[in-house]
C-alpha cells in the first residue's frame, strides 16, 4: 500500500468535513445516523500493527496475554508547532449502561501529552489505564478467566495534532481469534465478533482488511 496518498486527506475542505465528523461521533450522533469511517479490521497477530503503524506514523503496543480489548480511534490532524499534542479521551460505547455516573465517569478520562513525547510506552500504559476506567482486567489483574468483563464496545480516542501530520482519522477494531483460552473465551470471541459486525454492516463504513479475517 503507497501510503504516501494520505497525502491527497489534507485538503482544506476534506479536513473540515473529518472535524465536523468527529465531533458528531464525540456527542454519540454515530449510533443512530451512520458516519462516514475508516476501519482496520484481522486476526490477532495478522500484521494490523503494521498496517496502523504505516497509516498513523505511530508506534502500536502489543500485549502478551491480551491484545487489543477495546476498539481504538486514531484521529490525525495537522496544526501549528505550539498546538502541537495529543489528546485522549474515552467515548462510552452502545453498550454502556444507562447511569450517568458511569458515562461521566468514562468522560472524564482526559490526558494531554507532549506530542514529541507520545511514544509506544506512553501509549501502552495510556491503553492500560483507560482498560481500567472500562472495568477491564489491567495488565497486573490475577485471575483474569475469574473477570467477567474482558473486552469492552466503549472507544479510546487518541488526537494527534502537528506540524507534519496528515489529516486522517482510523478506527482499530480488536483482533479476532479462533482458539479460546482462559485469557480469551468463546464468549469473548462473540463479542469481538459482534463489535466488529457493529462496523462493518454500516454502508459508510471503509474497510481495511489485513489477512484471511472475513472469508
Amino acid at each position: 500500500m503507497d501510503f504516501r496518498a494520505a497525502a491527497d486527506l489534507d485538503n482544506e475542505k476534506r479536513a473540515h468535513v473529518l472535524e465536523i465528523i468527529d465531533r458528531l461521533r464525540d456527542l454519540g450522533i454515530g449510533e443512530t445516523v451512520p458516519l462516514p469511517q475508516l476501519v482496520v479490521v484481522g486476526d490477532q497477530s495478522s500484521g494490523k500493527s503494521s498496517l496502523l503503524e504505516g497509516l498513523t506514523g505511530m508506534s502500536f503496543p502489543i500485549a502478551s496475554d491480551l491484545c487489543t480489548r477495546f476498539a481504538t480511534q486514531i484521529v490525525l490532524r495537522r496544526a501549528h508547532h505550539d498546538d502541537a499534542a495529543a489528546r485522549i479521551t474515552i467515548i462510552p460505547g452502545p453498550g454502556t449502561p444507562l447511569d450517568d455516573e458511569l458515562d461521566n465517569r468514562l468522560r472524564s478520562f482526559q490526558r494531554t501529552l507532549v506530542a514529541d513525547q507520545f511514544g509506544s510506552e506512553e501509549f501502552g500504559q495510556i491503553c492500560d489505564e483507560a482498560a481500567e476506567f472500562m472495568g477491564l482486567p489491567g495488565p497486573n489483574s490475577k485471575d483474569i478467566e475469574s473477570i467477567g468483563k474482558r473486552f469492552s464496545d466503549d472507544t479510546l480516542k487518541i488526537e494527534l495534532s502537528g506540524p507534519d501530520q496528515h489529516h486522517l482519522s482510523v478506527v482499530d477494531v480488536p483482533g479476532l481469534f479462533h482458539n479460546p483460552t482462559k485469557y480469551q473465551t468463546a464468549e469473548d470471541r462473540v463479542i469481538i465478533r459482534n463489535l466488529i459486525q457493529s462496523y462493518i454492516t454500516d454502508k459508510r463504513t471503509i474497510i481495511l482488511r489485513v489477512g484471511e479475517t472475513l472469508t
